[in-house]
């Protein structure tokens, strides 16, 4: 059994291939140790096309999921911090004001994000909730045409660069999730500590805090009070899909194969060994997970889990 792409989807596919052998790859190792967000590549990965590829026109592109797991796919062979940073971006940044921001702030925020202008980040981690929806601590309280935000964020994707944040907060009775735009020249906004990682090193991560942040009931995303969690279980399901297309991405890199040709053990080279198994695992596992992540992304289309 094996994967055939549509014309459609090799052409993006060929399209971003194109883009991170010739720009993206051989600036690879520059961008993550000069630790800047690559907002040049950023804006081009947005000029063809990848922000707006999800969405329906006239915004988007129109585009299927596959043809986006593939095109993150070579962004990670490329990149890996800038597929990340391209993938908080398409997928997470601004989904919900694809679907529930009012047209003024789709024309401000929205239309200028999709074309790689403005950075978009989401707000969902908190220092004692992570996976588990249901520990979300961050409140939103109603006062009357504006709602108070208090709380602390963590693991923001892309925060200290952002222009706006969708933010995750329990609100009413029943303080259940519910979804708010809030944009970073709000007062009561902080940016917090940047977080250091083992990688990614071009895709800056940070805390966020909200004290006493008034958020207008115009920048309120969720069309009923407390449906938050239910869109926010789906998106997650979709990043779980484009997690392994870009671990595929990686995989294809190579990484191994350019550190060991000169390393001996026991008097023989590395790569007689080490490299001869690593060869042999990369020949038999990226054609299965090609076909897994393409898999994964039709069922995804089709609205199976």
């Amino acid at each position: 059994m094996q994967f055939d792409p549509t014309d459609e989807q090799r052409a993006i596919q060929d399209t971003f291939h194109r883009f991170a052998a010739t720009e993206v790859r051989p600036r690879a190792r520059e961008l993550d140790e000069g630790r800047a967000f690559p907002r040049e590549l950023f804006r081009k990965a947005g000029e063809l096309g990848l922000f707006a590829m999800r969405y329906p026109e006239p915004e988007g592109r129109g585009a299927d999921v596959v043809s986006y797991v593939l095109a993150l796919e070579e962004l990670a062979w490329g990149s890996l911090s800038l597929a990340a940073a391209c993938t908080m971006q398409s997928l997470m940044g601004t989904w919900f004001l694809h679907r529930f921001a009012a047209p003024a702030e789709r024309e401000r925020l929205l239309l200028p994000a999709l074309r790689g202008d403005k950075v978009g980040a989401i707000c969902m981690t908190e220092p004692d909730a992570g996976s588990d929806l249901g520990a979300i601590a961050t409140r939103a309280v109603d006062k009357g045409g504006r709602w108070l935000l208090t709380g602390a964020k963590t693991w923001v994707t892309s925060a200290p660069v952002a222009d706006f944040f969708t933010v995750f907060a329990r609100s009413g009775e029943e303080r259940k999730l519910t979804i708010f735009l809030v944009e970073r020249s709000f007062a009561g906004l902080t940016i917090g500590r940047p977080i250091e990682k083992m990688g990614m090193w071009a895709l800056p991560t940070s805390e966020l805090s909200f004290n006493d942040c008034f958020v207008p009931d115009s920048h309120r995303l969720s069309k009923v009070e407390g449906d938050g969690e239910s869109h926010l279980r789906k998106t997650l399901a979709e990043i779980r899909i484009i997690t392994g297309a870009m671990a595929l991405g990686v995989s294809r890199a190579d990484t191994c194969q350019h550190s060991t040709p000169s390393r001996t053990v026991c008097s023989r080279p590395v790569t007689c060994t080490l490299g001869a198994v690593y060869l042999i695992l990369l020949y038999w596992t990226v054609p299965v997970c090609q076909l897994a992540a393409t898999s994964a992304a039709s069922a995804s289309r089709a609205g199976r889990s």
